[in-house]
């Protein structure tokens, strides 16, 4: 209620009370079958034959064509809409590529793998994907671009593209999480995720990192700064509070005394600033809050804050060797002590027992291990030995003076290419290094430039933890102008079987029937696929989801193939399951082969896609409740069918359900019979049943309002007054039987249908009833003679 206080006048929108329900479509039909390509087992959206050829390849021979052939059909006699869903052999293949290593080398040399791209579904498609790594559009230093393209023909489209894509699986924008859940024709592994579930590790572990913001390498002599820029430094810690102080950030203003000073000079109001020089600048205005380290081969300084960091040493046996060789080795040494030298522990791994001469990674870092845990000092610096492939890798903890680790040999030559030390970095100790942030800001000043873009491209950094996955470094190589192709897709070679067509739903996606659960389809249309177990779980399917099956009756793609009217009614009679919503039709039919060979070549199809396509007609012209037969069912571009039927065999078809294509003269070949397969006789015609599952769809679409709206006699009336609002104008196009409205429907949702318990429950019930029209499938005259005497 609005609020009225001031003296006025108040004009307020109020609901009408009806909302007005729309009736849904009836004759978009879903296609699923063998087609010369396309991505299997997903239902693309086709408005006509040449967008299926487009998607799907045009005609093919023998059994494999009868899904190009029902499509263009269904077009042909009338048809709109339509999704095909393609099925491929059990032995096809996917096509991927991969595994495709990271852009870089980490601190051991190791070139880890980092993602593998695999089709989204079997087939010879992927062959025209095309994969580019390219860099982020966003965050160039920590994130990647990934772009898909199309080449077909000659011609490429990029059909896809995932930007900003991050390696850390915490983040929002994980790369293959996005990819996974959005892209049509992608499926995208974590390799280094999965490296880090195996139990046994091939490679040492990725170092920890303290955050750092790295100037842009120079142009020219060197750094160009206006003099008088200003930029301030802090870093913080959101776990213990730990940083820079908030107040009074560490800052370095470039004036001409700062840049002469350095050793720079001053052209125009410019700073000129070797890299080294800049080093010198930041060094000495960041104080002990900051660490500048020197320039190194890409002419950058980087900043990071004065933050301990743990030590990592990693070993390994000479190339080509898989172990240790310590014959010449009289021990092996283990030092330990603070960055500065002071506090050294020693230990020291006896080699003098023939036994170890010869020593894997893994016995040398037990032995390591065992000395360690049995020296008399003990194990002050908590330093840890591990094996990881053919790496010993030994790690202390970071600490405030900072901690150094050097592994020795004694007595002769190390048995690994090079002595190795290594040294933490003394500071301030934090717990999560993902937890501290670094940034960089800029003073703006009048009259003086921008300094900061010019000299950082990245103005804030998070550290990295031991092992952390959005570790730049485990990004995928960028593929520049050589793009990753899916390669092994294949077809496969052998039979579709029903195991293909009926499809499951799994983690993976959802396969042949089940692809059309995503869309909104109201035929279902296998051309040519009429085995009894494949018809039965396609019935099931449509009675799962209110649509209609078109089903083809027993034929071959043989000219010659013979069977008798009473075999077909024997195989109508054996089927292992009936349904409402579906219908059988029979015989197959002739058309022109536009793939065969000689003068006005022939073949012969399933039925289905062409009796589709008159239901769709029908639908449009007259109404669903229209039976899609009788002369007006003309099945267009048909030039015979392959068996001719008479009255007598149609008498024995009829009776259960199969209802016969017929050729008779003047007319054509037509549709003659509209009957379900159904065993109650309420659902016997095929207008009656399709009629029914229009009414459902369109009631539970147009009373989408009624949920959660207050369960009491007000929307019982609403609700009322919808339905009978929709289903008069129904009745006015001739939908129903009954010369009035009363006749015609019955709309009823009152206390009656609504009791107390239902309205407790959650639950209102409207009863909707209506007077279907049935066909007139007999029409009978009645003839008498009259005579001139009768009274």
């Amino acid at each position: 209620m609005a609020e009225r206080l001031t003296p006025g006048v108040y004009v307020e929108e109020v609901g009408g009370g009806v909302r007005p329900i729309q009736g849904v479509g009836t004759s978009t039909a879903g296609f699923i079958g063998e087609a010369a390509r396309g991505i299997p087992d997903r239902a693309e959206f086709v408005s006509g034959f040449r967008d299926f050829e487009r998607r799907f390849g045009g005609h093919r021979r023998g059994e494999a064509g009868f899904l190009a052939a029902g499509v263009e059909a269904f077009f042909a006699a009338g048809g709109r809409r339509a999704y095909v869903v393609r099925v491929l052999p059990a032995d096809a293949a996917a096509g991927f590529v991969g595994p495709v290593a990271a852009r870089a080398a980490d601190v051991w040399g190791v070139t880890r793998d980092a993602l593998r791209f695999d089709a989204r579904g079997n087939g010879a498609w992927s062959d025209q994907l095309r994969l580019h790594v390219e860099p982020s559009t966003s965050f160039t230093d920590r994130a990647y671009r990934l772009r898909v393209e199309w080449v077909e023909g000659g011609r490429s489209r990029t059909v896809e593209l995932f930007d900003n894509l991050s390696t850390d699986p915490a983040s929002e924008d994980y790369g293959p999480r996005l990819v996974n859940e959005t892209s049509q024709y992608l499926r995208v592994t974590d390799l280094y995720q999965q490296s880090l579930d195996q139990p046994e590790r091939t490679v040492p572990p990725l170092p920890e990192e303290v955050p750092a913001v790295v100037s842009r390498a120079p142009a020219g002599d060197g750094h160009r700064i206006p003099v008088g820029a200003r930029l301030t430094f802090a870093w913080r810690d959101a776990i213990s509070g730990l940083g820079t102080d908030a107040a009074a950030p560490p800052s370095v203003t470039f004036t001409e005394a700062t840049v002469e000073g350095a050793g720079g000079s001053v052209e125009n109001g410019l700073g000129l600033l070797t890299p080294e020089r800049l080093r010198g600048v930041l060094a000495a205005a960041l104080g002990d809050d900051f660490r500048v380290s020197r320039p190194g081969d890409g002419e950058v300084v980087r900043v990071e804050p004065a933050i301990a960091s743990r030590a990592y040493v990693a070993i390994t046996p000479p190339p080509d060797e898989d172990s240790f060789d310590l014959t010449p080795v009289d021990a092996v040494r283990v030092r330990v002590a603070q960055a500065d030298g002071d506090a050294e522990q020693l230990y020291e791994v006896d080699t003098t027992d023939p036994a170890t001469d010869e020593l894997s990674p893994a016995q040398l870092a037990a032995r390591m291990a065992e000395a360690i845990e049995g020296a008399a000092a003990g194990n002050p610096y908590g330093l840890k030995v591990d094996s990881a492939g053919r790496f010993v890798v030994l790690t202390a903890p970071a600490a405030s003076d900072g901690v150094t680790i050097a592994v020795e040999a004694v007595g002769a030559a190390a048995p690994w290419p090079e002595p190795r030390r290594a040294g933490g970095t003394a500071g301030m100790v934090v717990d999560d290094l993902s937890a501290v942030e670094v940034t960089v800001g800029e003073t703006i000043q009048l009259g003086v430039g921008r300094a900061l873009s010019a000299l950082f491209p990245s103005v804030r950094a998070n550290g990295l933890v031991e092992n952390d996955a959005g570790n730049p470094l485990l990004r995928p190589a960028e593929t520049e102008d050589t793009p990753l192709r899916l390669l092994g897709g294949s077809d496969g070679t052998g039979e579709v079987g029903v195991t293909q067509y009926t499809g499951a739903v799994t983690e993976a996606g959802r396969t042949g029937l089940h692809a059309f659960d995503t869309v909104d389809v109201n035929l279902l249309v296998m051309p040519g696929r009429n085995s009894p177990d494949l018809l039965s779980a396609a019935m099931a399917y449509c009675d799962n989801e209110d649509v209609f099956l078109v089903a083809d009756g027993v034929g071959s793609i043989d000219r010659e193939f013979e069977i008798s009217a009473d075999e077909v009614r024997r195989l109508g009679e054996g089927l292992p399951a009936r349904s409402n919503n579906a219908a059988l039709f029979y015989p197959w039919i002739e058309v022109p082969d536009p793939v065969g060979v000689g003068r006005a070549p022939r073949r012969t199809i399933p039925p289905s896609g062409h009796v589709a396509g008159i239901f769709a007609r029908t639908d449009a012209t007259r109404g669903v409740w229209k039976a899609p037969a009788g002369i007006e069912a003309v099945v267009s571009g048909a030039v015979d069918v392959q068996h001719r039927l008479v009255n007598a065999d149609q008498d024995l078809l009829n009776v259960i359900g199969v209802n016969c294509i017929r050729q008779f003269p003047g007319v054509g070949i037509v549709s003659w019979g509209s009957r379900t397969l159904s065993a109650d006789p309420q659902w016997r015609y095929v207008p009656v049943r399709r009629t029914a599952l229009f009414l459902k769809e369109s009631l539970r679409r147009g009373l989408q309002w009624a949920v959660f709206e207050p369960n009491d006699d007000e929307l019982w009336d609403r609700i009322s007054i919808n339905i009978s609002a929709f289903m008069l104008g129904l009745f006015r196009q001739g939908a129903f039987q009954g010369a009035t409205p009363d006749e015609a429907f019955a709309v009823k949702c009152d206390r009656e249908t609504n009791p107390q318990e239902l309205v407790d429950a959650g639950i209102v019930t409207a009863q909707v009833a209506f007077a279907p029209l049935k066909p007139a499938e007999f029409v009978v005259i009645q003839i008498s003679q009259k005579s001139l005497l009768a009274v």
